[in-house]
């Protein structure tokens, strides 16, 4: 179906500028105990989680309007690559200011023990946020401490340089 090329365009995208290689496999092909996605539409939103869950089906959910966005799609592989939000790093403070009084959830926002490998923050991350996420008032959630890069927030055509480095670096 068109909304299977549209999906495997994305790990293709990941495939090529990465070290990682997927294998689609049907239903019937999947041993107890091996690590695999499995990519469902069954509930609400653009979800995976982050890194391996063990000896189960990694659920990678997409509905229907997630994949309208290339990089949505690319954005929940990498979540299951093991990559959170460029924004819950530790070091986001010098890169960005989180606006918490426009926030109508602050839970994207956590700081999380992400690992960076010694790779830079990267405002142009495909696991950023755009500037106006969660926003409860329509008013900037995020801002960009370089003016210059606030429009590179939330971008979804693609991997970046430095997103396929952490990837490269960690496999």
């Amino acid at each position: 179906t068109q909304q299977r090329e549209i999906i495997r365009g994305g790990f293709d995208h990941v495939e090529q500028q990465t070290c990682v290689r997927f294998k689609e496999l049907g239903m019937n092909e999947i041993s107890y105990g091996e690590d695999h996605l499995l990519i469902t539409r069954e509930s609400t939103g653009c979800h995976s989680f982050v890194g391996h869950v063990g000896l189960q089906a990694q659920q990678l959910n997409l509905q229907d309007y997630c994949i309208l966005t290339f990089g949505t799609i690319v954005h929940e592989i990498i979540h299951a690559l093991g990559l959170w939000h460029e924004q819950q790093r530790a070091d986001r403070d010098q890169h960005i200011r989180v606006r918490n009084g426009n926030l109508r959830n602050s839970g994207q926002f956590v700081k999380e023990k992400t690992v960076s490998l010694g790779v830079p923050y990267d405002v142009g991350s495909v696991m950023h946020y755009n500037s106006y996420a969660f926003t409860r008032n329509f008013k900037i959630t995020m801002e960009t401490l370089d003016p210059l890069e606030q429009n590179s927030l939330g971008q979804r055509t693609g991997m970046s340089f430095l997103d396929a480095k952490i990837i490269n670096l960690a496999y």
